[in-house]
């Protein structure tokens, strides 16, 4: 039996067939993968033109409404004060990405509020004083954490801290669930 639509959490090398699966036979597909490269990015694009398909690098709602909220601080504050910005994801000490897609999309957010890109640095070690403008973003891999993500926006009185943390990785599943009901 043909299914209504496929949930992808699996490995951006797959992406080839299960574009090739979905378009052939007019399933939507909701894609949790993260780690694509360009050329796999392209397809996806070109698929979403035959097919429904939602594609996030995090399916969790709260991860989503970090995404807009760090955008719109990033926007808010721009030009307003100096600041200094510092991405900090947590994840199980067996994840393979580092950073994380979903801490590369904070960025993008960011950026996407600050009306520009920015140099990033991934890390600190030795000598590295902190360029002005720069954003920095640290991974940390340890134990069976699910997922944490936190976005500092620092100035000289004040910082701002968004984050989220996910306590189960349930959420994943119940949220790639509602977005299959939405592209079916």
């Amino acid at each position: 039996k043909k299914p209504d639509v496929i949930i992808d959490f699996s490995h951006p090398t797959v992406i080839d067939e299960l574009l090739e699966y979905c378009r052939e036979n007019n399933i939507p597909l909701v894609i949790g993968t993260t780690g694509f490269l360009e050329d796999g990015l392209k397809k996806i694009d070109e698929a979403s033109l035959e097919i429904p398909i939602i594609k996030a690098t995090n399916m969790s709602i709260g991860m989503n409404i970090l995404f807009s909220l760090v955008e719109q601080t990033a926007r808010i504050l721009n030009g307003r004060c100096p600041l200094d910005i510092e991405v900090i994801e947590s994840h199980h000490n067996r994840k393979k990405d580092a950073p994380s897609g979903s801490a590369k999309t904070i960025v993008a957010s960011i950026e996407r509020g600050l009306g520009e890109e920015r140099k990033h640095v991934f890390g600190r070690s030795g000598q590295c004083p902190r360029e002005s403008g720069e954003i920095g973003v640290h991974a940390i891999r340890g134990g069976n954490i699910v997922g944490t993500h936190e976005v500092n926006f620092i100035g000289e009185m004040e910082t701002i801290k968004i984050t989220h943390e996910a306590h189960d990785s349930s959420i994943f599943a119940r949220s790639a669930l509602l977005a299959a009901k939405f592209s079916n």
